[in-house]
């Protein structure tokens, strides 16, 4: 008998009735107990329809963790701040943001 929804995680079978969330991101299912984080308190109230919770899965985690860092700005300097004068505060932060780029 093939598994039909197999856990993500241990790859067993996933039946009815049994604890298990759905991914969001693929919807892939895994165990409650299978390091979903959910507690057992959590998935009786989201089954009752008193808590909308979203759920990633490892996976899909880490592809949004990967996406958002490909869309981060680095810059190579301390952008400047119109708003702020310069001060000697400024200054300071200026010269260990460029100590630290210069060590890496």
């Amino acid at each position: 008998m093939a598994n039909e929804y197999p856990c993500m995680k241990c790859m067993k079978n996933v039946p009815r009735r049994m604890h298990a969330v759905s991914c969001d991101g693929c919807g892939r299912w895994q165990h409650r107990l299978c390091d979903t984080g959910i507690t057992s308190e959590q998935y009786r109230l989201m089954s009752s329809g008193q808590l909308t919770m979203e759920w990633s899965c490892v996976d899909c985690n880490l592809d949004s963790e990967v996406r958002q860092l490909s869309s981060t700005t680095v810059y190579d300097e301390i952008p400047p701040d119109t708003s702020i004068p310069n001060s000697p505060i400024r200054e300071l932060s200026q010269t260990l943001f460029h100590l630290m780029v210069t060590q890496t």
